[in-house]
């Protein structure tokens, strides 16, 4: 031949998409958070603030939501606030586990994904932001009550964001007391 190769010869040469690179790829594009996302500020007591990321993923029909915390002063509230449950059972039975819609759930079960592998990337998928976001099977959510949801919501988060801050002050108090001091030593306390 004069250095032309003909159109089959060609073909030939492409390389193949193996099984697992088939799967890899379906597996992120179902995963793949839309390019467009809500980011909510939540105001909360002494100057912390709460951002919640909404994130829909189409190729399971769902919100997945992250919480970041920014401007804790840790020297007081150490890692109370930093937990990944700020958001989880914020409603009783919503810890956010499951993919909502039943049909993203079997798709992220045929290909052996669980939420918390997704956790860093997409958040978790809490039935409040589905509600939030007006994605319900059960009803077809009205502006009213979307109002209504995203209103209780900011509420039960400011709200559990000062019982930790109680709490975490209660805890910063009784370290801070002379008698853990004292205690250091095995020998100081009783055996019985």
């Amino acid at each position: 031949m004069d250095g032309k190769q003909s159109p089959l010869a060609r073909h030939d040469k492409r390389r193949r998409i193996s099984m697992k690179e088939l799967i890899a790829e379906r597996r992120n594009a179902i995963v793949a958070p839309h390019p467009i996302h809500i980011e909510m500020e939540i105001a909360c007591q002494d100057d912390i603030c709460v951002t919640l990321v909404l994130q829909f993923i189409p190729g399971l029909r769902s919100i997945g939501v992250i919480a970041k915390l920014n401007r804790v002063p840790t020297s007081v509230y150490g890692n109370a606030l930093f937990d990944v449950s700020l958001l989880s059972e914020l409603f009783d039975g919503d810890d956010g586990s499951k993919c909502v819609n039943s049909a993203g759930q079997a798709k992220l079960d045929q290909l052996q994904i669980s939420v918390a592998d997704l956790e860093s990337k997409i958040g978790r998928f809490y039935i409040f932001a589905q509600k939030m976001a007006g994605i319900n099977d059960e009803i077809t959510s009205k502006n009213s009550q979307l109002c209504e949801i995203i209103h209780s919501v900011v509420g039960k988060i400011r709200s559990r964001v000062r019982s930790r801050c109680v709490l975490a002050g209660i805890t910063h108090s009784l370290h801070s007391l002379k008698v853990f001091d004292d205690l250091k030593n095995r020998n100081d306390f009783p055996d019985n």
